[in-house]
């Protein structure tokens, strides 16, 4: 899949679930596995899968990235309270429109 694919797929997720959760602002990111997941499936995107949570896709970091630059998306750090530090990141960018 071609990457502006790839990227309207992504815009199209977050403006169908944020429409879904009747909320103003629906954010995604690397860690929701739920999304991870179905980006992979949606664009046979490369993985390595993980042993538990979000499999790790670098293709989506960077159209997440790219739509951010070109600004489609907005985003704000999120921190991770709990596992942050013991193998997880600290913090994560989330995305939203």
């Amino acid at each position: 899949m071609k990457p502006a694919e790839r990227q309207q797929w992504i815009l199209d997720y977050v403006r169908r679930h944020q429409a879904a959760a009747g909320s103003t602002r629906y954010t995604v990111d690397v860690l929701n596995a739920y999304f991870v997941a179905d980006y992979i499936d949606a664009t046979g995107a490369k993985c390595d899968v993980m042993p538990y949570g979000a499999d790790k896709c670098p293709q989506l970091g960077r159209d997440l990235s790219a739509l951010h630059a070109d600004m489609k998306l907005r985003r704000h750090s999120t921190g991770i309270q709990g596992m942050g530090g013991m193998g997880f990141p600290r913090w994560a960018w989330s995305y939203y429109l």
